[in-house]
């Protein structure tokens, strides 16, 4: 029926989850600058007031996020990145928090928002990887038409996350 097996594709989700997840515990745990740290800070101040809106703001952000890295080829490259500089801006909180990063890199996973947001990059990546491999082998049609159910599962997760995540805060700031 399908030229790449579902159960492969959530296994290459999962890869895909585990690898983000290295890369954003490399960026949080990667030693900072001041400069660097200043503008991380000034990053993360604002994506707080942006998350602070609304669940749509969050899963207008992260969705946008999760586009770039289904990008084929490129896409692995970009969520590399953009989970590395989370990780770095998970760093510059913890440095003017003086918490330990690898506690704030716990509470997203132990909240479960982190743990969906991650399987929803996870499968964004693993899309870019399979578009390509689709595109090398002339099957770059056949994946068209799976790419908007990859789009609409990406949107759905990062939906459940943003509530969860929006709550969560909610809570902690009143």
């Amino acid at each position: 029926m399908d030229w790449i097996a579902i159960g492969r594709r959530i296994v290459y989700a999962l890869l895909g989850m585990v690898a983000l997840i290295v890369v954003l515990a490399l960026g949080a745990l990667t030693p900072l600058d001041s400069e660097t740290y200043e503008t991380l800070l000034r990053q993360a101040e604002s994506l707080a007031s942006i998350a602070a809106m609304s669940p749509l703001n969050i899963l207008a952000n992260n969705l946008l996020a999760s586009l770039f890295m289904i990008i084929p080829a490129i896409g692995p490259v970009l969520s590399a990145y953009i989970v590395y500089v989370t990780g770095q801006v998970i760093s510059a909180i913890s440095i003017s928090q003086n918490i330990s990063p690898v506690i704030l890199l716990l509470v997203p996973f132990v909240t479960v928002y982190g743990i969906i947001e991650m399987l929803a990059y996870g499968l964004a990546v693993s899309e870019s990887v399979v578009f390509t491999y689709a595109i090398i082998k002339r099957r770059a049609r056949i994946e068209l038409r799976r790419l908007p159910i990859v789009i609409l599962a990406v949107a759905g997760l990062l939906l459940v996350a943003a509530l969860i995540e929006y709550f969560l805060i909610s809570l902690l700031t009143r």
